[in-house]
């Protein structure tokens, strides 16, 4: 859940560059931070133990976080399982939200498929935790590059379209 997080806290930073009008940023901001609240209050209720080993946001893993040798026990796992199965339900969210509030023309699609792309890598690293090939240290190293790989891809896909878009004007 705490990954679904992190999909929320990056559409928010992007939201100005991904809509046209100050009132569709505003409503798709709006959005995106409720949705962002929501997933974080139900991530720390239901998830307990998997909320400790893991944090909302990446930018927020502390040092204990990104050096723990454990593997995922048995509760932790189960609460893995769970985690995987929301985010198929928030990925929906993310991509209708962005859908319906990014106007530059592909550029919600090229959102909506980079979330796909995300989630998809983010259930693979799950899958890793589960099956104990890697800690949750480990894990959350390789949840910052995600991060980081997703974020650096978002922003070359707004400088491009916008840069396109500009140019439509300019002729």
């Amino acid at each position: 859940m705490k990954k679904l997080v992190l999909i929320s806290a990056l559409t928010f930073l992007f939201s100005s560059l991904l809509c046209n009008s100050a009132m569709a940023q505003k409503k798709y901001a709006e959005e995106m931070k409720s949705a962002s609240e929501i997933q974080a209050e139900w991530y720390d209720r239901t998830l307990p133990e998997l909320s400790r080993k893991i944090p909302a946001h990446p930018k927020k893993t502390t040092l204990t976080q990104l050096a723990d040798p454990s593997k995922a026990n048995k509760i932790e796992k189960e609460e893995l399982h769970v985690l995987v199965e929301k985010r198929k339900e928030y990925l929906s969210l993310q991509t209708e939200i962005a859908l319906n509030h990014v106007r530059t023309p592909g550029l919600g699609y090229a959102y909506a498929e980079e979330l796909k792309q995300y989630t998809s890598k983010l259930n693979a690293l799950s899958e890793e935790l589960y099956s104990g090939k890697i800690t949750f240290g480990e894990y959350n190293k390789k949840r910052i590059e995600l991060a980081n790989e997703s974020s650096a891809k978002m922003t070359e896909a707004f400088r491009i379209y916008h840069a396109q878009a500009l140019n439509l004007k300019l002729n």
